[in-house]
């Protein structure tokens, strides 16, 4: 439902926004995984995950009869920023391949 759900939100060109978008998740996210270039690679997925809530999840908030209870599935995008958060800001610590400290270890 990609290209679809980006036209009914209304980005221009849906169709590379949305193929761009997973093609830039997927590489951040296999990037985080592995541990090589956490920080730099959180970045971008943070940018992503607040372009999400703002578009998608917000706006439910003001549609009639839905409001603050029916953004429940928000939870998950909320997790999502804390821990990308997290990775900003510790990295991806000592077990992430390039991890400068995993040379200390016996």
């Amino acid at each position: 439902m990609g290209v679809v759900r980006f036209m009914k939100i209304g980005f221009p060109h849906p169709c590379f926004t949305a193929h761009f978008v997973g093609t830039f998740k997927t590489v951040c996210g296999a990037l985080v995984l592995l541990g090589l270039f956490t920080r730099a690679a959180a970045v971008p997925l943070l940018i992503v995950i607040c372009t999400a809530v703002a578009t998608a999840k917000i706006p439910e908030l003001f549609r009639p009869k839905q409001g603050f209870w029916y953004m429940s599935d928000a939870r998950t995008d909320f997790a999502m920023f804390c821990s990308v958060i997290f990775l900003v800001l510790v990295g991806g610590g000592c077990w992430a391949l390039d991890a400068q400290c995993g040379s200390n270890m016996p």
